[in-house]
């Protein structure tokens, strides 16, 4: 009986600890924010020294949405983006981590950072966009559909490949291009842009070529007029030479043709050649500024334009 009752103890503390055993214990806190960004950095860093700079690019990015700041991070994001060749993506990282790196007094990846900076920046396919003149207030510049800053205007930065650039001036038609860039490339495009009218100014236009086409309408018609006249000669000479039947007089009227004839044909043929030259090379009509000036010691008025 004695037996039976430690027995029964033994199984009873068994149960017990084996209750105890078997209770689960509680589940772990989820991995911090960090561990997994640095998962992610990792599975980047292989991706990208086993040549895989795409996705090695996309484990970066979601590495640096959990861990925002990291300077690691932003300089292999560099690096890849460089690798794809899309040096101007490159070189906004690697100024981006050359700054963060500054702050955090991260000397070694600040001077590496640099380093690459100052190559790329010699690379990096560039666009300018220039006016003729100043763009008027409201002017819109567009690159890939992005508004690009009037401050950027000089030198805008681009990834090689085909980009659209939209131009939109105030009452201009929109301005619209397609270009394709390569590395190394500094494209301009040129906008032409009306030079603004001063205030209390008109336009008015100058023909400064009047005279010289006068002069040509004049030469004109007097060629013509000696060619009519030369055809009209021509006509009487023949008829003279056809109707007489003395020698004198036929001999008469074929020199008053061959002489007279030819030289009112080549007076009439100058005249005309000579008008057509002047109107040809005679000044355009230009429309120029009259504006007021006035100033301490006297009044008057300016004129703008090309002289």
């Amino acid at each position: 009986m004695l037996v039976v009752m430690r027995t029964m103890v033994v199984l009873v503390a068994v149960g017990g600890l084996g209750g105890i055993a078997v209770a689960q214990p509680a589940p772990p806190d989820p991995a911090p924010p960090e561990s997994a960004a640095a998962t992610l950095f990792d599975q980047g860093r292989n991706l990208l020294e086993s040549g895989q700079p795409g996705p090695a690019c996309e484990r970066f990015e979601a590495s640096l949405k959990l861990e925002p700041g990291a300077s690691g991070t932003i300089l292999n994001l560099g690096l890849c983006n460089e690798a794809l060749d899309r040096l101007a993506t490159a070189l906004m990282w690697f100024r981006r981590v050359q700054m963060r790196a500054f702050e955090i007094g991260e000397h070694d990846t600040e001077v590496a950072a640099a380093s690459k900076t100052s190559v790329l920046a010699a690379k990096v396919p560039t666009l300018k966009i220039a006016f003729t003149h100043p763009a008027p207030t409201g002017t819109v510049v567009t690159v890939d559909g992005v508004v690009v800053h009037e401050i950027d205007y000089a030198r805008i930065e681009l990834d090689a490949g085909k980009h659209a650039v939209d131009i939109a001036v105030t009452n201009l038609p929109r301005n619209h291009q397609e270009v394709e860039l390569v590395d190394g490339d500094a494209r301009t495009i040129t906008v032409p842009i009306a030079a603004p009218v001063a205030p209390g100014a008109r336009m008015v236009v100058v023909d400064r070529g009047a005279e010289q086409r006068r002069l040509a309408y004049i030469l004109g018609g007097v060629g013509g007029a000696l060619l009519i006249g030369d055809i009209a000669l021509g006509i009487v000479a023949k008829r003279r030479f056809d109707e007489s039947d003395m020698l004198d007089t036929r001999d008469h009227w074929r020199d008053v043709m061959r002489y007279g004839g030819t030289a009112i044909f080549l007076a009439g043929g100058t005249a005309i050649a000579g008008g057509v030259w002047l109107y040809l090379h005679a000044p355009a009509k230009e429309r120029v500024e009259l504006a007021p000036a006035i100033g301490p010691d006297h009044v008057g008025v300016s004129i703008s334009g090309k002289f």
